[in-house]
């Protein structure tokens, strides 16, 4: 490898990009200690020691997960790691060191119940990454995981690297309201529209899977939420005016939005998608007819009706919320 090392920068920055440059376009970044799930983490029994506020307890969430347990992986499952290059010399190891962020798209995906949403895994890689790190990111793939991938091969050992302080810090911050943090999506979105508007040549795409809720009205309700806290607006043709009931179920979001310093109306380099996979027209339509007892009353004050909702929902699924 010493002969590489001799190589003329710019010969070497091609080599680099040719072996760093993943088959598929795309690493995955995970924890390393990602793949082991904590047993009753979200138990309702679970008790813990009160912290003296909410953010204290979000900020040791973020403190207990060291950068050096964040890792490039060529999978979803974490098994085979990127840059394989790093572990030759130390000389190779620092000048290879994130060139992976460069060179391929970088995807947080959520592939188990017990993992944080994608957003979330972000925006905790975020408080990690220092601006030379976030600089040298182009595309970063925020999504739920494809129905049809195969479970962690059994024969797989995986080791549970934490510290006894990242035990500690992990359990002080287990407690109720943090595991709602966890669980909405929303919450990440002030740090991500940070990242967007410091780097506007990277580009964000959020396949948001929590906008596909158990029913079909729900895709329409929680997207018009997540219109609502990341854009700034909504048309008051897709949701009626105060004076309906309707409006009680969109205005939280709304509030949210006037209320934050950090919003993503003006990113265009951030995309906000319902999900990874096609919109199906025909299946959504039948939903709806289904969920008519539900619906009907939010159709009523939306002009247009069913023909609106499909003509908007489409437009999500293509060019983004």
């Amino acid at each position: 490898m010493m002969g590489l090392l001799l190589l003329p920068g710019e010969v070497r920055n091609l080599i680099y990009k040719f072996v760093l440059t993943s088959n598929s376009g795309q690493l995955f970044c995970k924890e390393k200690r990602s793949l082991q799930p904590t047993p009753n983490r979200h138990s309702s029994t679970h008790e813990t020691e009160p912290l003296a506020s909410s953010d204290k307890r979000i900020a040791l969430y973020y403190e207990h997960l060291r950068p050096g347990s964040l890792k490039l992986y060529e999978d979803e499952y974490g098994i085979v790691e990127a840059n394989q290059l790093q572990y030759v010399c130390r000389s190779l190891r620092n000048e290879t060191k994130g060139l992976g962020l460069k060179y391929n798209n970088i995807i947080f995906v959520r592939r188990e119940e017990w993992e944080a949403a994608a957003c979330y895994q972000f925006a905790r890689f975020l408080h990690h990454c220092g601006p030379y790190w976030r600089s040298r990111m182009r595309l970063v793939t925020l999504r739920s995981a494809s129905p049809d991938i195969p479970p962690v091969p059994e024969d797989h050992e995986i080791e549970d690297s934490r510290t006894e302080s990242e035990r500690a810090a992990e359990k002080a911050a287990d407690d109720a309201s943090l595991v709602e943090y966890l669980r909405s999506p929303l919450t990440s979105f002030n740090q991500i529209a940070k990242f967007c508007t410091d780097y506007l040549e990277t580009k964000v795409e959020n396949h948001l899977d929590f906008v596909n809720g158990e029913t079909w009205s729900s895709l329409w309700q929680n997207g018009l939420l997540a219109l609502a806290h990341c854009r700034h607006g909504i048309s008051p043709r897709l949701y009626g005016t105060n004076t309906d009931l309707y409006y009680d179920v969109i205005e939280p979001g709304l509030r949210v939005a006037k209320e934050a310093n950090l919003l993503l109306s003006g990113c265009d380099n951030y995309e906000i998608h319902p999900h990874d996979e096609p919109f199906d027209e025909d299946a959504f339509r039948r939903g709806i007819e289904q969920e008519w007892d539900l619906v009907q009353e939010d159709l009523r004050l939306v002009d247009g009706g069913v023909e609106t909702w499909v003509h908007e929902v489409k437009s999500w699924y293509r060019d983004g919320l």
